[in-house]
């Protein structure tokens, strides 16, 4: 009963942590705002979905290690915690692969821009 009440008291620990750093990692975003859309050339929106994926990209790897303390100190079977990981992976794999897609249509101008000059000089 005692392991479970520090367990129930590192698994908050955790996702108050885990919460602090996304919240920080989003505050400095913001104040970065300006330069990094001066320098990458997008538009706030663009930045705007690019942050907000990153954001959720490290809240779903964050939330997995809770996820899975939680389970097994609710005696949930293995192949149920197994199923959960897999699941959390499989989000996060998702949400990554958006993310790359955002990423390249948002250099994508400048890539074209790169190539263009590229092909002017031969």
């Amino acid at each position: 009963m005692v392991w479970q009440a520090i367990a129930t008291v590192e698994i908050t620990l955790t996702v108050y942590l885990a919460y602090n750093v996304l919240k920080r990692l989003a505050e400095l975003l913001i104040v970065l705002k300006d330069s990094v859309i001066e320098r990458i050339c997008v538009t706030p929106s663009v930045y705007a979905k690019l942050v907000k994926r990153a954001l959720l990209l490290i809240a779903i790897i964050l939330s997995a290690y809770p996820l899975n303390y939680a389970m097994s100190l609710g005696n949930v079977e293995e192949e149920l915690r197994d199923l959960g990981n897999y699941m959390v992976t499989a989000v996060a794999l998702i949400v990554l692969f958006f993310l790359i897609i955002d990423v390249a249509k948002a250099f994508e101008h400048l890539i074209q821009k790169y190539i263009a000059k590229r092909h002017v000089k031969l």
